[in-house]
């Protein structure tokens, strides 16, 4: 193996490294630029490890990264007898070990899963960090993605495999059953020592690999390996990757997309992959042929929701176990869906009904309503007009929160709620030709049009007949739908019916054109438009006990059953 510290640019990353200040950012906008330093504290067992962890940090500017990893590695080895054991020397032969043997002698903490990794993650910047994924797998998820594999038909993949947290908790005897990847040599002779730290009465030679994996063809993988694979899991990296093929167009150039169709494609028939991805799997259209590819080579056999795992990243996580088909699997399967509130049992064949492909958890009783929805429902608002708020630009320089002579006001999603909006909070002096966003005028000055607030879980519209202007936090709509009247495509849109079925197949933040144009609305008659039409009218006015009446009216359009509107309204209900 090369030196890890050899080439210039491995080099600048260091001394970036050992130049930047904990706590610093010296770009806020951009993550990949951040010097700042988080201490992973999720990833440690102990609390009492982290003052350690201080300690090692107060070196830093003394000695390069990797050297302090290396003299704590040595540390640990020494602490577990292993210094002396040939397959050790024959691994620690591989490395530069000299300025390591100057960084002061530790006495680490010994009750720690992987003490390693967990430094390695406090030593890199934000930047450097986000730019290489270096966002280890805390124990208790590790340990959920592998519980339940048995290697006895082959060995264990993980293509990514990071400092080996993933490998430490695979449930073996014979570490030789391992194989990891990963591009970060200093996260291999890791993830090494972590193994031969776990087994340490085993002489072996641990099979970490220091390549690229999404850069080598099946062929040359299997010719490296040599053995029969039956399972693999790991937290790939999330975001571009790094050198897309014009064959990975159709994955968005996802790097967690990409490495689990090439896990997927060199594990045999039956192996089962589990992978642990960022929500947006579920159901953002981007990572729509992801998960086209799963359902078509892959049985799923659990989906786990996530919160926050990881310092620093906002974003929340899913674990995907799947299992690769043969040629008699069934076409659809049923697996478990736990989330925070509920785990319970889906049937595959319910995707079917979701648009995208999207991994959404239908029981049969959502299925039979969303069924009976679309039956029905045969209009669209496909044909209507979408504009986009106002973007200033400048808010604070342009926005006023008072009423004064040459401006009017703007309504923003804070106004928007079901039916009528809030009077404005702000005003603006409109001068088009200065505003960074701004859809025509003949929108804004529609006689009357439809504005929803954007960013939302639910559907709120409310109703506009002012010409009023709405900033980019509301949008938009004139429906222009045959047979249904603004009133009744309004009430449809705040109706417990549209907002069950938004929730079930879309459950998204924002409230997008697509989603909305998928909506099925129903197809009434001149007496059940003119119907609707006046219960919204009503509701206008102020008379809010005509609410009810209108979701029954919706009911019988989409012809619920009692149990079915007992069930739907249940399912709006706020969870404790």
């Amino acid at each position: 193996m090369k030196n890890p510290e050899g080439s210039a640019s491995t080099r600048h990353n260091w001394d970036k490294l050992k130049s930047s200040k904990i706590g610093r950012l010296s770009a806020r906008a951009n993550k990949t630029l951040s010097s700042k330093i988080i201490i992973p504290e999720e990833y440690s067992l102990n609390i009492t490890t982290l003052a350690f962890v201080h300690k090692l940090l107060a070196l830093q500017s003394q000695f390069a990264a990797f050297d302090l990893i290396k003299a704590l590695a040595l540390d640990l080895l020494r602490a577990a007898q292993l210094l002396q054991k040939p397959h050790v020397i024959a691994f620690l032969n591989e490395y530069d070990l000299q300025a390591a043997t100057l960084v002061p002698e530790f006495e680490p903490p010994l009750d720690e899963w992987d003490l390693l990794g967990l430094c390695y993650q406090a030593l890199v910047t934000e930047g450097l960090r986000n730019q290489h994924g270096i966002y280890y797998t805390p124990s208790s998820i590790a340990t959920d993605l592998t519980s339940k594999l048995d290697l006895q038909e082959g060995d264990f993949l993980d293509p990514c495999c990071g400092s080996g947290s993933i490998l430490l908790a695979v449930k073996t005897k014979d570490p030789r059953k391992l194989i990891g990847f990963d591009t970060d040599p200093i996260a291999v002779f890791i993830a090494k020592c972590n193994l031969l730290l776990k087994y340490k009465r085993k002489a072996f030679t641990p099979r970490i690999y220091c390549l690229d994996f999404l850069s080598e063809s099946i062929d040359s993988l299997q010719d490296l390996l040599k053995t029969r694979l039956c399972a693999a899991a790991t937290n790939p990296p999330w975001g571009a990757a790094l050198h897309p093929t014009a064959e990975d167009e159709q994955y968005a150039k996802e790097s967690f997309a990409l490495f689990f169709v090439k896990t997927a494609q060199l594990l045999p028939e039956g192996a089962q992959l589990n992978f642990l991805f960022p929500q947006a799997l579920v159901n953002v259209t981007a990572h729509t042929n992801l998960r086209r590819f799963i359902l078509e080579h892959c049985s799923l056999t659990s989906l786990t929701t996530y919160g926050k795992l990881f310092s620093g990243v906002t974003t929340t996580y899913i674990a995907l176990c799947a299992q690769k088909k043969s040629s008699d699997t069934p076409d659809s399967t049923q697996f478990v869906y736990t989330s925070e509130h509920s785990s319970e049992l889906i049937d595959t064949r319910h995707f079917d009904l979701l648009p995208n492909y999207s991994f959404l958890p239908l029981s049969d009783l959502d299925a039979t309503i969303i069924q009976k929805m679309q039956d029905l429902g045969k209009l669209s608002l496909n044909n209507s007009i979408f504009a986009l708020g106002i973007v200033t630009g400048d808010n604070q320089r342009r926005l006023f929160k008072t009423p004064q002579e040459g401006l009017e006001p703007i309504l923003s999603g804070k106004e928007i709620k079901p039916f009528v909006a809030d009077p404005p909070q702000n005003y603006i002096h409109y001068e088009r030709d200065k505003l960074q966003q701004v859809a025509a005028d003949t929108i804004y000055r529609a006689p009357a049009k439809l504005i929803y607030k954007f960013i939302s879980s639910n559907l709120v519209f409310a109703y506009d007949d002012r010409q009023t202007l709405v900033l980019n936090s509301a949008n938009v709509l004139i429906p222009q739908v045959e047979s249904l009247s603004i009133f009744s495509i309004l009430g449809l849109l705040n109706s417990q019916v549209l907002q069950f079925y938004y929730l079930k197949t879309c459950n998204e933040v924002k409230i997008l054109k697509s989603n909305l144009c998928r909506l099925p609305l129903p197809q009434l008659t001149a007496e059940q438009d003119l119907r609707l039409t006046t219960l919204v009218k009503q509701i206008l006015e102020g008379q809010d006990a005509e609410l009810n009446a209108l979701n029954q009216t919706i009911f019988e359009f989409y012809k619920l059953t009692e149990d079915e509107q007992a069930y739907l309204v249940s399912t709006l209900k706020p969870k404790k």
